[in-house]
């Protein structure tokens, strides 16, 4: 039973991979546009500022033990997420930033 178990999961990872496999085939673009990916950047750093704005004035806002420690995380994590994109659009070449 344990055998035809682990013959079943073997087929199933197998079937997924080839699913995956078939899927990027069809649905992936053969090259990404460089300007259409620094665009994207562009666009996720902008959102990550505003997320951390948003959470800096949450912050501000709060009242209560619990959620200004909540703020505080908050504000950490979009820190970690703006500072992670700003690399990453350094890397590509990007300077407005």
């Amino acid at each position: 039973m344990n055998i035809n178990l682990w013959n079943q999961q073997k087929v199933e990872k197998s079937s997924l991979k080839i699913q995956k496999l078939i899927y990027e085939k069809l649905f992936r673009p053969k090259e990404i546009d460089k300007k259409s990916e620094e665009t994207e950047l562009l666009k996720l750093i902008e959102v990550a500022k505003a997320e951390w704005d948003t959470a800096v004035k949450n912050f501000d806002a709060a009242k209560g033990d619990e959620i200004i420690e909540y703020y505080i995380y908050n504000i950490k994590a979009c820190e970690v997420k703006y500072d992670f994109l700003i690399t990453e659009a350094k890397k590509v070449g990007l300077k407005a930033y």
